[in-house]
């Protein structure tokens, strides 16, 4: 199921942005779009559904949520996400001090911690399984 949120595609990318450059923002930018949503899902329920969280289709995801955005379309609260998460692992990979896929467990660790009502942990272990939740066994 796919919704969609208040702002615009052209809206999100100003608020985007203004959060690339910094770890932190950019969480608060996640936790912002998932408290926006329609359904409410935590970042936790949309891995087990339809987030596939992993280096490669974040990547794929968010570039087709840029081209929402750039033809000023609405963009789904999932497509939000995927461009955050890419802006992070791009920040975190920036100088080779990480791979995209420990910048990728990095965000979701950072995120659980930050907001563990948005990320929907309830405890160390639900981190886990939704760490490898969706197939992605090998990396997260």
């Amino acid at each position: 199921m796919v919704e969609n949120t208040k702002a615009g595609g052209s809206g999100f990318i100003f608020k985007l942005g203004a959060a690339a450059k910094d770890r932190d923002s950019l969480l608060q930018l996640a936790r912002d779009v998932i408290d926006e949503s329609h359904d409410k899902r935590t970042f936790a329920e949309r891995r087990k559904q339809d987030l596939y969280a992993n280096p490669t289709s974040i990547k794929l995801y968010s570039l087709a949520g840029l081209k929402k955005a750039i033809t000023n379309k609405n963009l789904s609260t999932n497509d939000k996400l995927y461009m955050i998460m890419q802006n992070y692992i791009n920040l975190e990979t920036a100088n080779n001090r990480t791979t995209p896929e420990n910048a990728l467990k990095h965000f979701c660790k950072d995120f659980a911690a930050k907001y563990p009502r948005e990320f929907g942990q309830n405890s160390a272990q639900s981190l886990d399984l939704v760490l490898k939740s969706r197939g992605n066994s090998n990396s997260i």
